[in-house]
């Protein structure tokens, strides 16, 4: 599996190399990016399938600020387009479909194949990250966009593009984003984000003793104060614009008609969506 991502690579940045304009002067992080969106078009994924049609989509972190959702609200949910990011799935309240990255534990691989599959929920597995194979009727295996790049007009100018059109999809430094281009892709038009808190603190701390032990053998529960997403030591290595940036640049090349709102008045995301209240009573 990784030798072979690691040859689609290769093959990627000599297709690139070619495909860039000859009379244009560019630069190696220009053929980096074009290979990384060469390579993601091996992982066209299926758009609308097994989709409510409804254009409301609750998408949900793992932040801490998920324990305050009230009985009544799960209750909403139930009948919503839910997704849940990474390692939601150990909460007990069981969503419709889960963006997934997947640390390279043993223990965490075992559980994913002994439990996890067995739900009637749809798996998606980032490709990048999947150390070996996952087999299941309800498992799906995405590659993605990263835009490897640190460049503000570079990531702009991909994302203006073809993120409204694109097949494969995006993802900068967050799998939270994975999940929003998939909902945006689906025709939602209000997307609300629980538990996207950025804090660096996990609904499961003092909750779940075996979420806790792997997340810390995936080394998450790091003391951070701010998420790695949004934290400029990890970006920079990464060579990924924060996920703070990129949402900015959503809201530049967005229609009007599509809403992304955080449902927590502590997130830092509130520096650049709109906070609003899930009422279900």
């Amino acid at each position: 599996m990784l030798l072979r991502l690691i040859n689609l690579f290769k093959k990627s940045y000599w297709v690139a190399f070619f495909q860039l304009p000859i009379s244009k002067k560019f630069s190696i992080e220009e053929v980096r990016v074009k290979a990384d969106y060469i390579y993601a078009n091996n992982y066209k994924i299926k758009i609308n399938s097994d989709y409510i049609k409804d254009s409301e989509v609750h998408i949900f972190g793992c932040g801490e600020s998920i324990n305050k959702i009230t009985d009544n609200q799960w209750k909403y949910y139930k009948n919503k387009n839910t997704i849940g990011i990474n390692y939601f799935f150990f909460n007990p309240n069981k969503l419709k479909k889960y963006f997934i990255e997947l640390g390279s534990s043993d223990e965490i691989y075992k559980i994913i194949k002994e439990e996890v599959l067995k739900t009637d929920a749809i798996f998606y597995f980032n490709s990048r990250h999947l150390k070996e194979n996952i087999k299941g009727n309800n498992c799906v295996k995405y590659g993605t966009f990263s835009c490897p790049s640190l460049n503000k007009k570079i990531v702009l100018e991909y994302y203006k593009k073809s993120y409204l059109s694109s097949d494969f999809l995006y993802h900068n430094s967050s799998n939270i984003e994975t999940a929003i281009h998939y909902a945006i892709l689906n025709g939602a038009k209000d997307i609300y984000l629980h538990g996207v808190d950025l804090s660096g603190n996990y609904f499961w701390k003092n909750t779940n003793p075996l979420a806790c032990k792997i997340t810390e053998i995936e080394n998450m529960n790091v003391n951070r104060s701010i998420h790695s997403s949004v934290n400029p030591r990890f970006t920079k290595k990464n060579r990924a614009l924060g996920f703070i940036e990129i949402l900015k640049i959503l809201k530049e090349i967005l229609p009007r008609s599509v809403n992304i709102y955080t449902t927590n008045k502590n997130s830092m995301l509130n520096q650049v969506l709109e906070y609003k209240e899930i009422k279900s009573d």
